[in-house]
Formats: C-alpha cells, sequence, structure tokens
C-alpha cells in the first residue's frame, strides 16, 4: 500500500513538473517569439472587410411623424457571360444530347455535330423551342417592363431601352451590364423572380451591389426637399450628387462604418483582432422643421392649380415668420412628354431664378421709403404712360382716378406709378437706389444648406455683360428695375423678404433642420436661428405691413380673401417671361394673421396656359393653404390674433 501512494506521488509530482515546463517554455515563446509571431498573423492577413451601420431617420418638426426612414438600395447589374453560359450548359447541351441520341448517330458524329453544326443551329433556334423560350433576353426585358420599370421606374441609359441592352449584352456575352439603380430590397425582391435573375448568382448572373439609402415615407409630397443621396458615379461628375435635406445630412445620416483586417483560420476568414469592436455606431436621427399636413395641404392645392392652368411648374413655401423654419416647400414640374402629369423632382423653390415682377415693387418702394424720399401719401400721376428713351411701359387695367398716394400704387400694383416714383427719386443718383436694395440683401445668397440654391441677380451701374462685353445699365434701367426687371430671383430670397417685413424687418436664413438627435458618440446638436441682418427700421417695416394689407383689402387680392376668417397682407405678381411675350409666370406673397404674423406663404406658377394674372392662378392657393393652416394650428384659435376682413 505504501509503495503505491509513492507511486502516486512520483506521478503527481512528473505531471506538476511538466506542467512548470510548458508554462516556462510558453513564457520563452512569447517574450523571445512574439514580434516575430505577431508579424506572422500580420502577413497572413487575407484582407479588409467593412461594416456599416443602418443609417437615421428624417422626422417632421414634430419629431415623431417619418419623412424618410434608412434602408439599403441596391445596384443592380447582370453578368450576361454567366447567364449565356449557364443555358450552354443547362439548357441547349441536354437538349443537343436528346435530339442525337434519337438520330443513332455515332459518337463521333454526336460529338462533331453537338461541337459544331447542331450547337449553332440549335443556338439560333432556341426562341422557337419551348424549353428555351424563358430564357429568351427578350422575354427577360418583358418581364422588367411589365412587372417592375416600365411605368413606375422608366429607365433609359444612354438612349437605350431595357430589351437592347439586355439582348445586346446576351448576345455579346458582356460582364457586369447595369440595369438599374438604387433599387430597393422589396423592388429586388421582384426582379428575382424574372428569368435568369431566379437563379443562383453564378447560374443566373445577377449581381447586386448594396448600399447606403434612404425610402420616403410621404410618397410625392414634398420629395425633392427631403431628397436623396447619390454618388459621383450615378449623376456624373457634372451634376449635383445631393439633393434636398437627406443629401445636406448624408454624412449625418449614414451609419458609421467600420473596416478591419481578416485572417484565414481553419479554413475561414475571422477578424485579426478579436479584441476590436466591429459593431458600426448606426446614424444619427434629423429632425426638421417641415410640417406634415402643411406640406400635404400645399401639395394638394398647387397639384389642383397646375392641372388646372396646365402650368409648366411651380412652388408653394410655407415660413414660420419668427423663426424662418420652413414648414412646407413643394415643387411640382411638368412631365413634357405626358402635360397632365406632374413631378416633385427638381426644387424650384431655391434654384428657379426669374423676374420677380411686381412682387418686387415693395422693396422699390421701401428703398425710398428709408431713404425719407416718398411718405405713403405722397401722390402720382397714373394716368399717362411712360415714354422716356423709346419705352412705353403702361398698367394693363384702367383705375378709377389718375392721382393715387404710394399706398394706392402698390395696391393696386401700377407700373406706371412704382417706375415714375422710383425714377424722381433716383434719377440724379441710381447708385443710392441700387444700395438701398442692397441693405435688403436681394443681391446675395442666404447660404442654404441644401444644393442647388440660385445666384441673386440684380442689375447695377458697372455690370458688363459677358457675352456682349457691354455694360448693361441703361437709361431705362431704372424704371425696369422699379417693378421687377432687369432683376433675377429665386423664390426662397422673395418668400425670405417678405418674412424680414412680417418679422418686423428681422432678416432669417430660411432653416430646415431643427436638430440633429445624438447617439453613443455624438451629442445631439439643436440648429440655431440664423439672424442675417435687420434690414430695416421698424418704421420702415410698418409702412410696408400697412401697404400690404391695403392690397387685399382694397387691391389686387380683395376677391382672393374675400370673406376670409383671419386677416391677410401680401402682393400679387404677374411678370413676363423673357423669352415669349405670351409667357407669364404669377406669384402671390404675403403673411397672416396681418397685425400678428405667424406664417409667410409664397406660391409661384411658372407659364400658366389658362389665365396669367396673380389675382386668379396664384392668390386662390395661397387663400387654401391659408385656410387650412388656420383650422389646424391652435394658434391662430386665439380671437386676439384672427381679424375678420372687412
Amino acid at each position: 500500500m505504501e509503495r503505491v501512494n509513492k507511486m502516486i506521488l512520483v506521478i503527481c509530482l512528473a505531471f506538476v513538473l511538466a506542467a512548470v515546463t510548458i508554462v516556462i517554455k510558453m513564457s520563452y515563446i512569447v517574450i523571445a517569439h512574439g514580434r516575430e509571431m505577431s508579424k506572422a498573423v500580420i502577413e497572413d492577413v487575407q484582407g479588409e472587410r467593412s461594416r456599416e451601420g443602418i443609417g437615421g431617420n428624417v422626422y417632421a418638426d414634430d419629431g415623431v411623424t417619418m419623412l424618410a426612414y434608412s434602408s439599403p438600395e441596391y445596384d443592380v447589374r447582370w453578368d450576361a457571360e454567366t447567364a449565356h453560359r449557364y443555358v450552354d450548359s443547362v439548357i441547349i447541351k441536354p437538349a443537343l444530347k436528346k435530339k442525337t441520341e434519337s438520330r443513332g448517330f455515332t459518337k463521333r458524329m454526336r460529338r462533331v455535330n453537338a461541337e459544331n453544326a447542331e450547337l449553332l443551329s440549335i443556338k439560333r433556334e432556341h426562341k422557337k423551342d419551348s424549353l428555351l423560350s424563358i430564357y429568351n433576353p427578350t422575354n427577360l426585358a418583358r418581364h422588367l417592363d411589365k412587372r417592375y420599370l416600365n411605368n413606375k421606374y422608366p429607365f433609359k441609359r444612354a438612349g437605350q431601352s431595357y430589351k437592347s441592352i439586355l439582348v445586346d449584352g446576351y448576345n455579346n456575352n458582356r460582364r457586369y451590364v447595369k440595369i438599374a439603380d438604387n433599387v430597393s430590397f422589396q423592388e429586388l425582391d421582384v426582379m428575382r423572380s424574372f428569368p435568369f435573375f431566379d437563379k443562383p448568382k453564378y447560374n443566373g448572373g445577377l449581381i447586386t451591389e448594396k448600399k447606403f439609402g434612404m425610402i420616403r415615407t410621404t410618397g410625392p409630397v414634398g420629395a425633392i426637399t427631403v431628397g436623396y443621396h447619390r454618388t459621383a458615379e450615378e449623376t456624373g461628375a457634372d451634376k449635383d450628387k445631393d439633393k434636398g435635406i437627406v443629401g445636406a445630412y448624408n454624412e449625418e445620416l449614414k451609419g458609421e462604418t467600420v473596416t478591419y483586417s481578416t485572417i484565414k483560420f481553419r479554413g475561414y476568414l475571422r477578424p485579426a483582432d478579436l479584441n476590436a469592436d466591429y459593431i458600426p455606431m448606426r446614424g444619427r436621427d434629423v429632425v426638421t422643421t417641415i410640417n406634415a399636413d402643411i406640406n400635404e395641404f400645399a401639395y394638394i392645392a398647387l397639384m389642383k392649380q397646375m392641372q388646372i392652368s396646365e402650368a409648366k411648374g411651380g412652388c408653394v413655401i410655407v415660413l414660420e415668420v419668427a423663426t424662418g423654419d420652413v414648414k412646407a416647400m413643394i415643387n411640382l414640374r411638368q412631365d413634357s412628354a405626358h402635360p397632365a402629369r406632374y413631378y416633385d423632382d427638381l426644387n424650384i423653390a431655391i434654384s428657379h431664378m426669374h423676374h420677380p415682377g411686381s412682387v418686387f415693387k415693395l422693396s422699390s418702394l421701401m428703398a425710398a421709403l428709408a431713404d425719407d424720399k416718398i411718405t405713403l401719401d405722397s401722390k402720382v400721376n397714373v394716368k399717362d404712360p411712360v415714354t422716356l428713351f423709346g419705352m412705353n411701359i403702361r398698367d394693363d387695367h384702367k383705375f378709377d382716378k389718375d392721382i393715387m398716394t404710394v399706398k394706392e400704387v402698390l395696391a393696386h400694383s401700377s407700373n406706371v406709378g412704382t417706375s415714375k416714383l422710383i425714377y424722381e427719386c433716383y434719377k440724379n443718383n441710381p447708385q443710392q437706389f441700387i444700395d438701398g436694395l442692397h441693405k435688403f440683401h436681394l443681391d446675395e445668397k442666404l447660404g442654404l444648406e441644401l444644393q442647388g440654391e440660385g445666384k441673386p441677380d440684380l442689375n447695377y451701374l458697372t455690370k458688363v455683360d459677358s457675352i456682349t462685353n457691354r455694360r448693361t445699365w441703361w437709361k431705362g434701367s431704372l424704371h425696369k428695375m422699379s417693378y421687377g426687371y432687369e432683376v433675377l430671383l429665386a423664390p426662397i430670397h422673395i418668400a425670405a423678404f417678405y418674412n424680414a417685413v412680417a418679422n418686423d424687418g428681422v432678416y432669417l436664413k430660411p432653416r430646415f433642420v431643427k436638430e440633429i438627435l445624438g447617439n453613443k458618440k455624438q451629442p445631439a446638436v439643436e440648429m440655431p436661428i440664423v439672424v442675417i441682418d435687420t434690414i430695416c427700421t421698424p418704421r420702415v417695416a410698418a409702412m410696408a405691413r400697412e401697404m400690404l394689407r391695403e392690397v387685399v383689402v382694397s387691391g389686387t387680392a380683395k376677391t382672393a380673401f374675400k370673406d376670409a376668417p383671419y386677416s391677410f397682407a401680401g402682393k400679387t405678381g404677374t411678370s413676363q417671361v423673357r423669352a415669349s411675350a405670351d409667357a407669364h409666370n404669377a406669384s402671390f406673397v404675403g403673411y397672416f394673421p396681418a397685425e400678428n404674423p405667424i406664417y409667410t406663404i409664397y406660391v409661384l406658377v411658372i407659364e400658366p396656359r389658362h389665365g396669367y394674372f396673380a389675382s386668379t392662378v396664384a392668390a386662390p392657393v395661397v387663400r387654401e393653404v391659408a385656410d387650412k393652416i388656420a383650422g389646424t394650428d391652435p394658434r391662430l384659435f386665439n380671437t386676439k390674433t384672427i381679424m375678420i376682413n372687412e
């Protein structure tokens, strides 16, 4: 028994000694050869992989209503060579074998026919074969046109149709044939049911490239304002790749990308560093200033007018007076091939540079009021047209009186009265008039974060035309500029200016985003209200508001706002399009309630075919939007802010 115990003790000691030896050996290896081992691991790196976190969402001003959510998108390509090889190996050759065996040819003849005449014959005739017809690229193109992309997703690349692209790719064994851009997962699922595409990748040749994308929940309502992000490859190097809010805040919205090295381990690739964090951070949510209800009100009202007037396009902008927040921005462009269709795919509100026409008269008269050259009671003769310097400036309608005050000139939108007033005030010093407009920032961009903002263009004394190399200022420039010509502005510039008048002269930069929410690595960021300048004194702003109120009470917008349950102040604008004497733009801009402004609304209707006066084309759109807002905004239920029109 004692001998057995000694043997057990010896065995235990041996195990302990072996363990100690192993530990010492391992320690030596780590200390002596650690660098070499690390180098070996690094040299075994098989490449890099990356993971992208899911993107953030875009919300309306309430922080709850979703305008767009993050979802992967796919670029779809087709390896026609793979599909061609699949048809040869799975369809044509078995069919050939069946035919040749039934004829009783010898092995040699079967081989010759299979590799030469019969194979070529079957390839030429496979369109007629019931077994092969479903793999005809023409049928694939027909499926794409009928079930997926013909109407809902029209697509042409360099003038080619789906059919020509697919058939050409198949017949010429082309690889990496691009089928469509920015396909959603749901759309891709439909495509995977088509011939060829329903096979595994290395049979049918379908290639998908996943990328970050956003899906709008608002459909066509405010589509370009919500926007998108595109790569340079998709848009071309000379085009804007980012549109709207999504494009402007793409970096914040897209998820974090984590890149890591991989090594081969037991036949599989695994991360080289198992202690690293490979979980990417999701994108940040963006809370916009857009009000979903007001946006929809504006879309419905504008679309209705587009179809009635058959206009080429138009836009609606709704701003909150105190903050400059963009509560709605709708753009509609007529499809030239289908005039009854309108799309929100071009941001007319910030990019469409046009002659503002009569809505510019307010800024002209405000400049003269600020320089104390006129008062609201100053009088001017509007009977006789202006015929100076070969020009013939007249009014489109007759007035009940020949002499008008400044207040009446704006209320009834007299071209003659406005041009005479401004010319008499500044004929000896036109630079003073230009300086006055400069104080209103009407010759400057707003610096919007959204891409595509146009550059205001006002004529001035030393301006030289880049084409003719001649000075653009002439003896009639004061007259023309006074009522909105020799001036180019985008709708957002006009809306911002009128919003400043409603805001007691405080000129605000339109704001599209209120807050960018935080995540684990980044704190939330509240976007500031940006005051650009105070463009006039409260006294001048008050006189401007008095004139605008008169436009609605007794002037050109009297009919449009008859019996409105709130007070409104604004200005009509009808301008001739430079390209054609028969083409006009109609616009209306104003704010309400007139005594305590909360909202500024601007509407532009581009080249309507049925009527073009702003009082009958643009003002009714503003009225409809204002009515809907007045019925839903609790601030307008306060009887102290609502004044019934007299």
